[in-house]
């Protein structure tokens, strides 16, 4: 099994999800906007890339953890153009099911499957909520 995973969103949640993975042996494919983020996640050993296209290159799965709708659509449109084969995108934000729907719409466009898992709990110990 290939134990490589990609995490666009180093914030808060972004950010412990990535440590845990690289804790328990998995290689972390990272991105943020913010460099002082991925300054920070890449002396917890998360592999930095420069965009998002970089981590749908480099990961066939691939998670997100953002702030907004925006941003959450950037991402989608980043991974869709970025023209690699079908990855599975898993988004963790807590948005309107809209925003999830339309991120969906995005991907599945070009052969991406999204999955929407919104997290709740601590940061530290994030946990998929259960609906």
């Amino acid at each position: 099994m290939d134990k490589t995973v990609g995490m666009v969103g180093l914030g808060i949640m972004g950010s412990a999800i990535a440590r845990n993975l690289v804790d328990r042996g998995w290689r972390v494919i990272g991105f943020d906007i913010d460099a002082a983020r991925r300054a920070e996640l890449a002396l917890a050993n998360v592999t930095i890339v420069d965009n998002v296209g970089e981590v749908a290159r480099d990961a066939p799965v691939i998670m997100t953890s953002l702030p907004s709708p925006a941003a959450v659509e950037a991402v989608a449109q980043a991974i869709a153009n970025s023209g690699q084969s079908p990855r599975i995108v898993v988004e963790l934000s807590t948005l309107a099911i809209a925003d999830k729907l339309r991120f969906e719409s995005i991907l599945k466009k070009s052969g991406h499957i999204a999955l929407d898992c919104p997290l709740s709990g601590p940061a530290r110990r994030p946990r998929i909520a259960i609906l």
